[in-house]
């Protein structure tokens, strides 16, 4: 029964014959911001390397090194996501939402990862990342909103509200 059904959904989905380059650059632009994902890799993998340097040089290293690429692909994927926000014309709406949505999906992220590791009290584990999320939401869209390290697709003329939802923003 169960090959019956992967066959006639095989049979209906439709691949592309060839995937185009400028859709995997929108897709990049859209879900990633590699600057902000860099600066967050240094800062964190730099701040863990610290915290475990009393735990011998493989351990201090392995964790700053952890650290980084776990920042790197968590901060990346955010701070894109604030930038959503970003060109709503609202200054209340965009940091609003650019905060409190990024800090959302970070605790999120991080409760799953903390459950996944068994982590002894994974609530109180997340509440830092969420903090740090929605602090550092509000200097993201604040550099965006300044025309500071904009990711390539970037609307120019702005959000409105009516462009947002019509009607449903005052």
């Amino acid at each position: 029964m169960s090959c019956f059904v992967l066959n006639f959904h095989i049979q209906f989905i439709q691949v592309p014959d060839q995937i185009d380059s400028m859709d995997i650059n929108n897709l990049y632009h859209n879900l990633f911001n590699a600057k902000y994902a860099a600066v967050s890799a240094v800062v964190n993998g730099a701040i863990a390397t610290a915290i475990n340097s009393e735990a011998g040089s493989l351990e201090m290293i392995c964790a700053g090194a952890a650290q980084a690429a776990s920042s790197f692909l968590s901060t990346g994927f955010t701070a894109r996501l604030v930038q959503h926000f970003s060109p709503i014309k609202n200054p209340l709406w965009s940091y609003s939402l650019g905060s409190l949505i990024p800090a959302t999906t970070t605790f999120v992220m991080s409760y799953t990862a903390h459950t996944i590791n068994g982590t002894p009290y994974p609530l109180a584990s997340c509440v830092a990342p969420t903090v740090i999320s929605f602090t550092t939401s509000h200097v993201t869209n604040y550099l965006t909103r300044r025309g500071f390290w904009l990711p390539g697709n970037y609307p120019s003329g702005g959000i409105t509200q009516n462009t947002i939802v019509k009607g449903e923003i005052v």
